[in-house]
C-alpha cells in the first residue's frame, strides 16, 4: 500500500473467550516507501488475536511532499493519535487502559521504537491530556 493520505486504524478484536484486555498497536513496515499491510498487518493482528490480544494496524502516512509539511513528524502524528485513541475508547473495546502496546516492523519498528521514547515530544496538539505513551513495545 503506497500514499497513504489519511491515516486509518483497523480493529481486530480478541475472540471474547480469549480476551486478555491487552492490546497491540501493530505499525507495518515497507521502508517508508509502502505499507506491508497484509503479512506484517492483517496476518500479525490475527496472530494476536489467537493470543487473546485485540489489534490494532496503523495506516500510517508516509513521509512524502505533496501530503506533509515536515516529513519527519507525519508518521509519528499518527502514531501518537492512534495511542491516544485506543486508550480513550480501551472500554468500548474491551481493553485495560493500562495495557497497550506497540510493535513494528522495519520502518514500522523504527516508528514504534520512536513513539515508545519520543511519546512526549509534542508533534500535534491534542485535543485532551490522554497519555500518548505505550505501557510496553514489543
Amino acid at each position: 500500500m503506497r500514499f497513504v493520505t489519511e491515516p486509518t486504524l483497523d480493529v481486530y478484536p480478541a475472540p471474547a473467550n480469549r480476551a486478555t484486555g491487552t492490546a497491540v498497536i501493530v505499525c507495518p513496515g515497507g521502508s517508508y516507501w509502502g505499507l506491508a499491510i497484509a503479512h506484517e498487518g492483517a496476518v500479525v493482528a490475527q496472530w494476536l488475536n489467537r493470543l487473546g490480544i485485540t489489534a490494532f494496524v496503523l495506516k500510517y502516512r508516509l513521509p512524502h511532499d505533496a501530503i506533509m509539511v515536515d516529513k519527519t513528524v507525519g508518521p509519528m502524528q499518527d502514531g501518537q493519535r492512534a495511542i491516544r485513541l485506543v486508550r480513550q475508547r480501551a472500554k468500548e473495546w474491551g481493553i485495560h487502559p493500562g495495557k497497550i502496546g506497540i510493535m513494528g516492523f522495519s520502518a514500522g519498528g523504527h516508528l514504534a521504537s520512536t513513539l515508545s521514547t519520543h511519546f512526549k515530544e509534542k508533534v500535534y496538539e491534542p485535543a485532551d491530556t490522554t497519555d500518548a505513551r505505550p505501557d510496553f513495545h514489543c
